[in-house]
């Protein structure tokens, strides 16, 4: 399938890498944005177009359906996208479940259908978590006694959590990273540590994927699993993503990583313009987030494979030469001692050593 025109619907930061890709295959590019200040808009050439998501149907209309849609990272612009390109490009969409109704709730559901044991739902006078039942990611997420209309109420779970990201095509399922989160609290992670991967379609982890995918009916694309490992051994889905993975993770650190575009990638899926080429899913990395970042840490003192970026969209200066309140550092190495060497630097102290006990443990388990 070829489109001349591609619609990028956008939507935060991280649509800039899903443009260059567009821009590299010489497509003519409509963006779509409801935000007056995207933050695409001061990347875009005088020849892209912008505009509003509701004239979508328009913009299709005037060019005789010769357009596809396209939303990467952006769980409602993804849900856009399938429903603008269906039937123009039949199975050339993620799922089928985004032509109806979908929320976290109808995600639960199709995976209880499937018997994927999931967070239980408890009364509302408990204490548990509290999700808008069409979030996105980790927002608007509470652990309390509260509630909410049109939020769901579940039981909180402890373990250990991870994140899996996957691409698809035409229901064939592959595992491209897998990390462990390291959470700044019930809900964020503050870092992200890749696990070492290893092709084993008989492990635990491949079947409980293939098996989320599978009852979610993924045909196509990229998806973001998180799951939590609790003190059974149990593999539990808490939160599906219907897009690549979002907070640098897809656009930048498994690029530099493990060498994997994954935003190509679920474009090709997508499109089937070209075949998919999936190279080694090898390489050591993590990426902190600011609250973990060990302050007195300056950016001078960043060793040379780091790469650091403020996420307000520029590497802002400063008198102290300090890292600044909104980044982001992601280290990597090819050689796993050098890698933890560098890691031992920026996480704190007190927590080093049960981080590096959890992510033995995954990798022994999972794989």
């Amino acid at each position: 399938m070829k489109s001349e025109f591609v619609g990028l619907i956008t939507g935060g930061r991280w649509h800039l890498e899903a443009y260059q890709i567009l821009k590299k295959n010489k497509k003519k590019i409509i963006v779509f944005d409801d935000s007056k200040n995207f933050y695409l808009k001061k990347f875009l050439k005088k020849t892209d177009a912008i505009f509003k998501i509701a004239e979508i149907k328009k913009i299709k209309k005037s060019l005789n359906n010769n357009i596809f849609f396209w939303s990467p990272i952006n769980d409602y612009g993804s849900l856009i996208a399938d429903r603008f390109n269906h039937p123009t490009y039949k199975n050339k969409i993620r799922t089928p479940i985004n032509l109806k109704k979908i929320n976290k709730e109808i995600i639960k559901k199709k995976l209880l259908l499937k018997r994927i044991k999931v967070p239980k739902k408890i009364k509302p006078e408990e204490y548990g978590l509290l999700k808008k039942i069409d979030g996105s990611g980790s927002r608007e997420i509470y652990l309390t006694k509260k509630n909410k209309k049109n939020f769901i109420k579940e039981e909180y779970i402890k373990g250990i959590e991870i994140s899996v990201e996957t691409i698809s095509y035409n229901y064939n399922h592959t595992i491209i990273a897998t990390s462990l989160r390291i959470l700044a609290n019930y809900k964020s992670a503050e870092c992200i540590l890749l696990l070492e991967m290893k092709k084993n379609y008989d492990s635990i982890l491949y079947k409980k994927i293939k098996k989320i995918l599978d009852a979610l009916n993924i045909i196509n694309g990229a998806c973001h699993i998180e799951l939590i490992l609790n003190d059974k051994n149990e593999l539990i889905p808490i939160d599906c993503n219907l897009r690549a993975g979002g907070s640098a993770i897809s656009s930048i650190f498994l690029k530099k990583v493990i060498k994997i575009n994954l935003l190509e990638l679920d474009y090709l899926s997508l499109t089937g313009e070209r075949p998919l080429r999936i190279g080694k899913l090898n390489g050591y990395g993590a990426i902190f987030y600011y609250s973990s970042i060990n302050k007195k840490i300056k950016k001078n003192k960043l060793s040379k494979n780091c790469y650091h970026e403020n996420l307000k969209g520029n590497d802002t200066k400063n008198k102290n030469n300090d890292l600044g309140r909104k980044s982001l550092i992601i280290i990597e190495n090819s050689k796993k001692e050098k890698f933890f060497k560098e890691f031992k630097k920026y996480i704190k102290e007190d927590n080093y050593n049960l981080i590096i006990k959890n992510w033995q443990l995954l990798n022994n388990l999972l794989f």
